[in-house]
């Protein structure tokens, strides 16, 4: 997953993106729908414009890993953003359009922007899937129940989705040694 630097600096990218610029606005609503929605990449690319409700901040999957339809929710930040990417060029069937290249977007196109953002940022590892780890680990370690989150990352099975869990109590456990109270109090106070 992305620490918390790492995210930071993704944001602070697409912040300084221009919105105008349908080319810059992909980039942008990628980043989004990956950390907002947790969908896999395969999922971000086959999101058709007909499955994407902006009224009620909702996508229909209907390409999926578990070959079953499932939906994914989106917050209002990417609402004006979408709305503004679709009316780009909306007679296209999928969302993500390459406007250099004038097609749909790929996954070259994708990998590709993922190297650019991890050089760009100075990233150490910047994968698509990184985004749906991120977003797992930060709604746990922000109180969201187990449940929840496996129902918004479409896992069959909760042991899937307490992989996160297990990253959150790594986590911890590495901000408990870090910051414990007799692991920083001075070594000569101790005698």
């Amino acid at each position: 997953m992305f620490t918390e630097e790492e995210l930071k600096k993704i944001m602070n990218y697409i912040n300084k993106l221009d919105s105008s610029n349908p080319y810059e606005l992909t980039r942008m609503i990628i980043i989004l729908l990956l950390i907002e929605t947790g969908v896999r990449q395969s999922e971000l690319l086959n999101i058709k414009i007909k499955n994407i409700n902006i009224e009620s901040m909702t996508i229909k999957l209907t390409s999926t890993k578990t070959k079953e339809e499932g939906y994914v929710f989106f917050t209002s930040m990417s609402k004006q953003l979408l709305q503004e990417y679709i009316n780009f060029y909306p007679e296209r069937e999928y969302l993500l359009f390459n406007y250099m290249s004038y097609n749909r977007f790929n996954y070259r196109h994708l990998n590709a922007f993922m190297e650019h953002l991890r050089k760009t940022l100075d990233i150490k590892h910047c994968h698509a899937h990184m985004f749906r780890h991120t977003m797992a680990t930060m709604l746990i370690e922000n109180g969201c129940p187990i449940d929840t989150v496996q129902k918004l990352l479409r896992h069959k099975d909760i042991s899937t989705t307490q992989i996160y869990l297990h990253m959150t109590i790594k986590k911890t456990k590495s901000d408990y040694d870090k910051y414990a109270v007799l692991t920083n109090l001075n070594s000569n106070n101790c005698h």
